[in-house]
């Protein structure tokens, strides 16, 4: 499906920039806990979503995202999404008030939530997380020429590492999805790339609706949010999906210093057991953590390399001698990080 083009465009940066500063201003003086507000609050948890406690969303990121109050039309969230894209693309470095890329939108009239359920990646580059019990919706929003040549090199990587093993996707082994929504148990999301084993997602019944592996892009403003968001896909999938890659580029120096090189850090988030093993409704046995990490910065990895647990990844062992776990070195994560930076 195409991607929805706004009806109207705002008319100046100038206009922009007034507009977007203004939200700004007001989410940074206020105060945002769990599930407690004080002061003169843009997001106050009743205003906000009522899983104000979930981990699904952070507290930094109610604080900070730009806010749509009751949207009419698509145009409206259109254009909203468009002004949030251009202020992303101005407040590239040098830098000098960091900009969110997320917008919570709020008091959506039922009519229109019913269209963005029924339409999944209406707006390109655009990932939603819906909240039907109160027709909210937390997007994230990335400049698209950055946010899809991360995806896009990550994909024919991953491909390529298990192509070696004598896997493919024509041959049956595997799928990939781009941005496909997953339901949890309260609310629904869509990942920057899904990954799954071919015979459990299209013949494994209830288990193919959740992907072994996830892959999340953002900014480094947003590495809270994001790795919110793998806890979400561990605990949403009842513990299957357990392989979650985070990648966050670090947008330089606030300082106004345009030599100040770009950062892009890559993690791997995999089960582990929690270090009590009594198990309780609040303290599940296993959980996801990071268990490894790589840094790109100035053209040097750090960290690598990063590996993939076959198993995990193919929930199923190794069957032949090519078979193994997925090696990310330094040169397989530079080559995917090689399009960060202004």
């Amino acid at each position: 499906m195409s991607s929805y083009q706004p009806t109207s465009k705002p008319s100046s940066r100038r206009q922009v920039n007034s507009s977007e500063s203004s939200e700004a201003s007001q989410a940074s003086s206020s105060q945002y806990s769990w599930g407690s507000s004080t002061g003169s609050s843009n997001l106050s948890p009743g205003d906000a979503l009522s899983e104000s406690v979930d981990p699904t969303i952070h507290p930094t990121t109610l604080i900070h995202a730009h806010r749509l109050d009751a949207p009419a039309k698509l145009e409206d969230l259109a254009q909203k999404i468009s002004l949030i894209k251009e202020l992303l693309d101005q407040r590239l470095p040098p830098l000098s008030t960091p900009v969110s890329q997320y917008l919570l939108v709020v008091h959506i009239p039922k009519p229109l939530f019913s269209d963005i359920e029924s339409q999944p990646n209406i707006f390109k580059g655009v990932r939603a997380t819906l909240f039907p019990n109160r027709h909210q919706v937390l997007y994230k929003i990335m400049p698209d020429e950055q946010h899809d040549q991360i995806i896009a090199f990550f994909h024919d990587g991953l491909g390529k590492k298990l192509g070696d093993m004598g896997l493919s996707s024509f041959g049956g082994d595997f799928l990939f999805r781009n941005s496909t929504r997953t339901r949890g148990l309260s609310n629904s999301k869509e990942p920057d790339l899904w990954f799954g084993p071919y015979n459990v997602n299209v013949n494994g019944g209830g288990r193919g609706r959740y992907p072994s592996l996830v892959l999340e892009v953002g900014f480094s403003e947003s590495s809270s949010q994001l790795r919110n968001d793998a806890h979400w896909w561990f605990t949403n999938s009842s513990e299957q999906t357990r392989l979650v890659v985070l990648i966050h580029a670090n947008r330089g120096s606030s300082s106004g210093d345009n030599s100040s090189p770009w950062a892009v850090d890559i993690e791997v988030w995999t089960e582990v057991p929690n270090p009590s093993s009594h198990q309780t409704r609040d303290r599940p046995t296993n959980s996801l953590k990071c268990t490894q990490s790589a840094r790109v910065k100035d053209g040097s990895v750090t960290g690598a390399p990063l590996i993939l647990d076959f198993e995990t990844l193919m929930r199923r062992p190794p069957v032949n001698p090519l078979e193994g776990n997925v090696v990310l070195d330094a040169g397989w994560i530079r080559i995917v990080c090689a399009e960060v930076g202004p």
